[in-house]
């Protein structure tokens, strides 16, 4: 009797283990046609602008299949969303975590590219390209290498060192698809530099000469025609109550002549400054790369098939 129940808890055992047997394939299935579904959602969310929930769903992504082939696109993705919503210390933040990780030299790469731009717009200039130069070093893609150079050039651009941004421009390969807008924005930049700035010196000194004089130099004619206007204005005003014996009130005039003198002064000082700026930032604009350029990379090797299990 004791046997017989034996027997037949052996045989319920086998028949449960093989049932487990036979349903692992469909779980596992069940588990890669889940993880597909959390991806598709964020990836969906990112194509779609609404980069806060992306990030989000990339993160439940990564906690309920942290061992999926696509983990680490995943982090990118996480890190690529907060480079497009601007979000660049964030960005920053991110690129770290994920570079003191245990990951290939292609995801390295990318992470040191990202964390790059975010350095970039918050004007860490230096700091940009050691991380972009170390993805030119890392990395195997030109493409990748290409822009990462590309923004090397713009970051010396960006401190008025135009020599060296035209010699980076031009040392982009032509086989990558920026060769050629790199070697047409050098040439651009070779025949517009030295760029025709004016002298801050010079126009505040023209300004203490003649009122407005400063502003005629820069280009503001109509503040020219004010700052020279007012002046004479209180000039003459202060030498007609002089010839009628009204002493304070040439007093008065004369003091605020003095104040409309001094800031005439420093009117043509900024305004030589805003000149300058403007020509730097209407080059600048013409040879920055658009954003799309920099945020859309193509997907890793990881992302394009499916999701195994």
């Amino acid at each position: 009797m004791r046997m017989a129940t034996i027997d037949s808890s052996g045989r319920l055992l086998v028949i449960l283990g093989l049932l487990a047997w036979l349903a692992l394939p469909v779980c596992t299935w069940a588990q890669g046609q889940e993880a597909e579904g959390q991806w598709g959602l964020a990836q969906h969310l990112m194509k779609e602008g609404e980069y806060y929930r992306a990030i989000t769903e990339y993160k439940r992504f990564l906690y309920y299949f942290p061992g999926s082939p696509k983990a680490d696109a995943a982090r990118l993705r996480i890190i690529e969303a907060y480079v497009k919503g601007q979000w660049w210390e964030e960005g920053i933040r991110k690129a770290r975590e994920l570079l003191a990780m245990e990951i290939s030299e292609e995801v390295r790469a990318r992470a040191l590219f990202f964390m790059g731009v975010c350095q970039i717009r918050l004007g860490l200039l230096g700091e940009a390209r050691e991380s972009l130069f170390e993805v030119v070093r890392v990395s195997k893609d030109p493409e990748l290498r290409a822009r990462a150079e590309y923004l090397i050039g713009e970051t010396h651009a960006l401190q008025g060192d135009w020599d060296e941004a035209v010699r980076l421009l031009e040392s982009i390969t032509q086989q990558s698809t920026l060769g050629r807008r790199g070697s047409q924005r050098a040439l651009l930049v070779r025949g517009r530099t030295p760029l025709p700035e004016k002298s801050p010196w010079v126009a505040g000194a023209l300004a203490a000469i003649l009122p407005g004089a400063g502003h005629l130099y820069t280009g503001r004619y109509l503040d020219a025609g004010l700052v020279f206007s007012v002046n004479a204005a209180f000039a003459s005003a202060t030498v007609e109550a002089i010839q009628r014996d009204n002493l304070p009130l040439a007093g008065g005039l004369a003091a605020a002549e003095l104040l409309w003198y001094a800031g005439n002064i420093f009117s043509a000082v900024g305004s030589a400054h805003k000149y300058n700026r403007a020509l730097h930032r209407e080059l600048l604009e013409e040879i920055r790369l658009p954003e799309r350029t920099l945020e859309e990379l193509p997907p890793l090797r990881t992302e394009e098939g499916g999701d195994p299990p």
